[in-house]
């Protein structure tokens, strides 16, 4: 080594004659150890954040040999607080929001925010279950027992099942008509189309039949008393989960958003929401393979909540008119959501990738103005970051990483 050091320090000071004298004279031990050092100080230099990425690693991977729980996540003392202020600082403005604007659609507030609003609130929601029915109930299209994005617009599933959701978390019972809506705009496949649209592949969308499937799912226990309604949503469910499990990409965690149109996008987003669907719902026999894959493709460039995926497709609806999807997908928000689900599924340095990333996001930047200043946005990161607090390990991690 010390002749490794004497030929660096010729070539620092300019004495290139005397470096490759040394450099001759070396037995074949120090020359190879020459080339070793040059190769891993090459691999260093052109691939500096990966390898301190990989250095971290090593860390938390020891950290998890020393942790018993393989779901909850051991998150640092200070991910911790900065996850407590970062729901704080949420909850505070989307309760703000829902006070001030009073479920006043021409307010700026159609269904589908308020949806959002209410789910990720839970119980920090500063208006009543009822105030929320009958702002649902009073903007609920009768026509087809739906909900639109906008007045103006086609029926939407998304909204609708966002909509649905946001019933099923406050305990309030469905219109029936909402219901049969998505039962009868299911395709005999299993999938859902965004707006109702020809039966054809070409139309079915993953991200509107994952939030139909949850709708559908978690309405479970409102659906209960009609034997008829209850019956035929868990069929439609089972066939939604079938039709998951069989669209996603052969040895991916990932989906496209049209799997049989083009163009389509491979979205991390819907990706994730499709895994999410698929655990809330019970398909966990599905998810083994998957759930691995998912964590090997955590995307560690994603730390900005307003990053997104964007549909750019042509839907063709039911009398052969065109529309335009052009849905934005947030994926930090539904990266967060499926990693968490995937967790306990995954080896030591799998979960360790996992608590790796979220100890990266987890600063007071990633509720940044920009964020804050648009409510649906703001809502799925709410919705995220409070449904990892679910599976924080509060009690094995005391220190911090040195």
């Amino acid at each position: 080594m010390k002749d490794i050091f004497t030929f660096i320090w010729f070539v620092i000071t300019g004495r290139f004659s005397k470096a490759f004298e040394l450099l001759r004279a070396m037995n074949l031990a120090s020359k190879a150890a020459f080339i070793a050092v040059g190769a891993a100080s090459y691999v260093i230099h052109q691939y500096p954040t990966q390898i301190l990425r990989l250095v971290e690693r090593s860390y938390y991977v020891a950290l998890l040999t020393t942790v018993d729980s393989e779901k909850y996540l051991p998150l640092s003392q200070s991910a911790q607080k900065n996850l407590a202020e970062l729901i704080d600082t949420l909850e505070r403005d989307q309760a703000v929001d829902l006070r001030r604007r009073d479920l006043g659609v021409d307010q700026g507030f159609n269904t589908w925010a308020v949806s959002q609003m209410i789910v990720a609130l839970g119980d920090k929601s500063p208006v009543t279950s009822d105030a929320v029915r009958g702002f649902f109930e009073r903007n609920m299209d009768a026509s087809c027992g739906c909900w639109r994005e906008t007045p103006q617009k086609q029926p939407h599933t998304a909204a609708s099942g966002w909509t649905l959701f946001a019933m099923s978390k406050l305990g309030l019972p469905p219109p029936d008509t909402s219901i049969d809506f998505l039962l009868a705009r299911q395709s005999p496949d299993g999938w859902w189309p965004l707006h109702p649209a020809k039966v054809e592949a070409r139309n079915a969308s993953t991200y509107a039949t994952a939030w139909a499937t949850l709708a559908l799912c978690s309405l479970r226990p409102q659906l209960a008393a009609d034997k008829v309604r209850s019956e035929k949503a868990s069929l439609a469910v089972d066939g939604a989960l079938n039709w998951l499990s069989r669209s996603k990409l052969t040895g991916k965690a990932r989906w496209f958003d049209y799997p049989a149109n083009d163009p389509h996008i491979k979205s991390i987003s819907i990706s994730g929401l499709a895994i999410h669907a698929l655990h809330v719902c019970g398909a966990e026999g599905l998810l083994a393979a998957t759930d691995s894959a998912w964590l090997d493709e955590i995307d560690y460039t994603i730390v900005d909540a307003n990053d997104t995926d964007v549909s750019n497709t042509y839907i063709e609806l039911m009398d052969g008119a065109l529309d335009f999807d052009r849905t934005r997908h947030y994926k930090l928000q539904w990266q967060l959501v499926a990693t968490v689900d995937a967790y306990p599924r995954g080896d030591k340095v799998q979960r360790a990738a996992a608590v790796q990333w979220i100890e990266t996001i987890l600063t007071p930047e990633l509720a940044g103005p920009e964020v804050r200043s648009k409510n649906w946005v703001a809502s799925e990161l709410l919705y995220a970051l409070k449904y990892l607090r679910q599976y924080v390990d509060t009690q094995s991690r005391s220190t911090e990483k040195s």
